[in-house]
């Protein structure tokens, strides 16, 4: 048993993998889901043949835990119907954040997730994104550390990963609750002594139309879309520029480009998690560590198809196909590319 921080609770061992446990935080229930994005657009790059080939994956929505556009409710049906994760196919991904190796010779060196590869920290790591997300920075060789919340979503996380799931260390962390990312943090590098990616997946669709809103409504989307993500981004910021490199990707989404009918909480909690990130690119820049976003449009997993059971699932963008882009965004390819927004939507 290795000491910890005050902010992580427990840190236990279970089937070889090493699981750290912070407090759980106060329970958050979000309003009911009114309605969801929906539509169909060119695939990302030059993938549009790629994009047909791939079998339906799995698309989520929401849980305070999770990362990517997320239903934050108490209730269970809605916990998961928005969160993003993906992994297309890899571009040739020859290293990350500017390591010159190739990626076979970072394989994972010992279980617990020690690798000779970069560190890369997946928030919302165990939802339907972010264990696409996991899955696509380990197997690239990446020492994977997954923040979550909802101990329900480690079944689904374990299932994406396979024998993958060993080598990716598990911190349970409210991230939406001030001092907990900071917690993490401080625990990540005192085991790694480095953090090279950060990727922000929390975030849940939430709706209504501005005059029923109650204030405490739009406070809660508010902290599960963009306060999430900002209170990471503080945390981790000073270790990649003390390192001077570093490579953070967060999730936003379409709507945040153009707001609709009722759906100004979503909306508008995306649309300042793109400012977040075009501000972040600024500061950084110097130090060089790169900030971008994607913005997905529906994603394909189960509860998505759930709520949406007439929709055409074959237009819905998959959740390993978010993250192949997410991955690539962190690897030497995209050096250039810092402030950018980049849409993943799906088959046209």
């Amino acid at each position: 048993m290795v000491p910890v921080d005050s902010t992580i609770g427990v840190i236990k061992e279970r089937e070889g993998r090493v699981r750290v446990v912070a407090g759980e935080g106060p329970h958050r229930q979000a309003g009911e889901v009114m309605r969801l994005l929906l539509g169909e657009v060119a695939a990302f790059w030059g993938h549009r043949d790629q994009l047909g080939q791939h079998r339906p994956e799995l698309l989520q929505v929401a849980s305070l835990e999770h990362g990517v556009d997320r239903f934050h409710a108490g209730n269970e049906r809605l916990a998961g119907l928005v969160p993003h994760a993906a992994s297309m196919g890899s571009p040739g991904l020859s290293g990350l954040l500017g390591t010159r190796q190739p990626l076979e010779s970072s394989r994972p060196t010992e279980t617990g997730g020690r690798l000779d590869g970069p560190v890369a920290v997946v928030t919302g790591g165990t939802g339907y994104l972010g264990s696409s997300a996991c899955k696509a920075f380990a197997e690239a060789g990446a020492t994977v550390v997954a923040v979550y919340l909802l101990e329900r979503e480690v079944p689904y996380f374990e299932k994406t990963l396979g024998p993958l799931g060993k080598d990716v260390i598990l911190l349970k962390a409210d991230i939406t609750q001030p001092g907990e990312m900071d917690g993490v943090v401080k625990e990540i590098l005192r085991r790694h002594k480095r953090i090279d990616v950060l990727v922000n997946t929390v975030g849940g669709y939430m709706a209504s139309s501005v005059e029923e809103t109650p204030a405490e409504e739009f406070d809660r989307a508010m902290a599960l879309n963009l306060k999430s993500a900002f209170l990471a981004c503080k945390a981790t910021a000073p270790a990649m520029k003390g390192a001077k490199r570093g490579a953070i990707v967060n999730v936003s989404s379409e709507a945040g480009l153009q707001g609709d009918a009722e759906s100004f909480l979503y909306s508008a909690s995306k649309a300042g998690v793109i400012r977040l990130t075009e501000s972040l690119a600024r500061e950084l820049k110097a130090a060089n560590v790169r900030v971008n976003c994607v913005l997905p449009r529906i994603m394909d997993t189960p509860s998505n198809r759930e709520a949406m059971p007439k929709a055409n699932f074959s237009k819905w963008v998959k959740t390993d196909q978010v993250a192949a882009v997410i991955r690539w965004l962190c690897s030497e390819e995209a050096a250039p590319i810092t402030g950018a927004a980049i849409p993943v939507y799906g088959s046209p």
